[in-house]
């Protein structure tokens, strides 16, 4: 391999390490993200099921007359 080739090649390998170590950086930014998005959404989901326990929703009464 001449030197050119040798050095064309070095740059590359440096390259594509620089992307696979910013590709697994961003693949656990969004892993921790989902894992975040999950916990947040369970506990949506247990407050609206408190609520609904505390204050059931709106009945089907009609409004009152002065509506």
């Amino acid at each position: 391999m001449t030197t050119e080739s040798s050095r064309r090649l070095d740059e590359l390998e440096m390259r594509y390490t620089l992307l696979e170590q910013g590709y697994q950086e961003l693949n656990d930014v969004v892993t921790k993200q989902w894992r975040l998005i999950e916990a947040q959404s369970l506990k949506i989901e247990r407050l609206e099921a408190s609520v609904d326990n505390v204050a059931p929703g709106p009945t089907s009464d009609p409004p009152p007359p002065h509506y």
